[in-house]
């Protein structure tokens, strides 16, 4: 049995191997150039798409106004955007923290000059309730 299984193998093996060795029909190669050709073709058209899609379609300009549009200019524009931006939001920020320190002065002051002020009315005697309690 094990036999028959291992010339049923070599037969099968034989022919495989005379298939390979066939030479390569030339209208089968053109066939899968034609077909890989397409293929590739289709790919590139939709990577075109996709990059339309994402920088947005052009009109046909000349060669120094392309240079302008290529997607690392446009990054470099970018950049430089964010940068500005960051320069406002820095300025923004000094600006905020200047109001905020001199309105906390500002609060210290008062809060001062109403303890001052408590405490004159305090020590003159004056009383604004029925409650004997001084004011702190």
């Amino acid at each position: 049995m094990i036999r028959c299984v291992r010339k049923m193998q070599l037969i099968v093996a034989r022919k495989r191997f005379q298939q390979a060795r066939k030479p390569y029909d030339v209208r089968d190669v053109l066939e899968q150039y034609s077909h890989g050709h397409t293929n590739m073709m289709m790919r590139i058209k939709e990577l075109q798409r996709k990059l339309e899609h994402s920088i947005g379609k052009q009109p046909p300009l000349t060669n120094e106004d392309r240079s302008k549009l290529t997607v690392l200019a446009r990054m470099q524009r970018v950049e430089c955007a964010i940068i500005d931006m960051k320069q406002t939001m820095d300025n923004i920020y000094t600006s905020l923290k200047r109001i905020d320190d001199r309105l906390h002065h500002i609060s210290v002051n008062n809060i001062a000059h109403h303890r001052s002020v408590r405490s004159n009315i305090s020590h003159a005697g004056v009383k604004f309730s029925s409650v004997d309690q001084e004011i702190p």
